[in-house]
């Protein structure tokens, strides 16, 4: 569902893609328990993003879709992977287990610290070099038509001046790095849109081929 609305009302936008630089770390400030005002949006957003498979650093090609629940495509130009995690936490979720920590006032000011804090469990799942390729590619292609849908959209968001609000739409979230190039961008499944945007649908091909490697659904195909 969609709600059109005039930008020059909003104080904020509701779906980003960035190409570039690293995000800062935060500091949540020294108050907690009863004192606190609860866990800042940023803080918990910024967790989530560090959330990466161990062989992280040591590969060439990462490509990560998904917030606490992850899919992340990873080749050290040798073995070719699909990565998942799940969160092993009694909160049931990873915002409610920092909340926690920030309850008993035991969250650390570094996000980077408090990923280290949240018990996950990573299962991988060796891929085809072809099969790995093919998603790359598609990717990449995505990455230009969703560049281009931009560019498309220039002219009218100047001349309407109207913005946009998804309600009750599945977003896809995917960061890539490949220590040359970064892009973190996100898309919303729009069932009114009926030409898919090519994020939403690399992202729902990503997803079937981790519920057939994991035997187990992720995300809405």
């Amino acid at each position: 569902m969609r709600i059109v609305l005039g930008t020059m009302a909003l104080g904020f936008f509701v779906a980003t893609a960035t190409v570039g630089g690293q995000q800062p770390q935060f500091n949540p400030g020294t108050t907690c328990g009863r004192q606190s005002k609860g866990l800042p949006d940023f803080y918990y957003e910024t967790v989530v993003r560090q959330i990466r498979p161990p062989e992280w650093p040591r590969s060439l090609i990462r490509i990560s879709l998904g917030g606490e629940r992850k899919l992340v495509l990873m080749t050290d130009g040798e073995k070719y992977e699909l990565w998942t995690d799940t969160p092993d936490v009694p909160q049931g979720s990873i915002g409610e287990f920092l909340a926690n920590l920030n309850e008993s006032c035991r969250l650390p000011a570094d996000p980077g610290k408090a990923v280290a804090l949240i018990p996950l469990k990573w299962e991988t799942k060796e891929l085809s070099r072809s099969k790995f390729e093919q998603l790359h590619l598609g990717f990449t292609r995505a990455v230009s038509a969703f560049a281009s849908k931009a560019q498309r959209r220039y002219a009218s968001l100047i001349k309407t001046k109207m913005g946009t609000i998804h309600l009750d739409s599945s977003y896809f979230q995917i960061v890539y790095d490949n220590d040359h190039e970064h892009i973190e961008l996100g898309a919303w499944l729009d069932n009114a849109d009926k030409t898919m945007d090519p994020v939403v649908k690399w992202s729902r091909d990503l997803n079937s081929v981790g519920r057939e490697s994991f035997h187990r659904p992720f995300g809405r195909e």
